[in-house]
């Protein structure tokens, strides 16, 4: 069973050990940089997609400020199985519902 994300909201990039134990367990992890410094933003990001790509996982820009790091060993084989859900992207707007993430 694939387990709901982890939600990570760093404050700075010395936070991201957080992310990257939760990445390496296997878990999917979902990064909020709302209120994060654009350049402090940015380095997350590329870090986080730098960590993706050597390990085979995948990076999702889910919203402007929501990233969703996903490990090799939890990609979905079936898109609505996805730790987003059906479709792997989150409801419009109109219709939205809370995400499955674990604090």
């Amino acid at each position: 069973m694939i387990q709901p994300p982890h939600r990570v909201t760093p404050e700075s990039f010395d936070d991201v050990n957080e992310m990257v134990d939760r990445f390496f367990s296997g878990q999917a992890v979902l990064v909020n940089l709302a209120g994060v410094a654009r350049e402090t933003a940015r380095r997350i990001i590329d870090f986080g997609s730098g960590m993706c790509y050597s390990s085979g996982g995948t990076l999702e820009r889910i919203t402007d400020q929501e990233y969703l790091l996903t490990p090799l060993v939890n990609q979905p084989q079936d898109p609505d199985r996805s730790p987003l859900g059906p479709a792997g992207r989150p409801p419009a707007a109109s219709g939205v519902t809370a995400l499955p993430v674990e604090d």
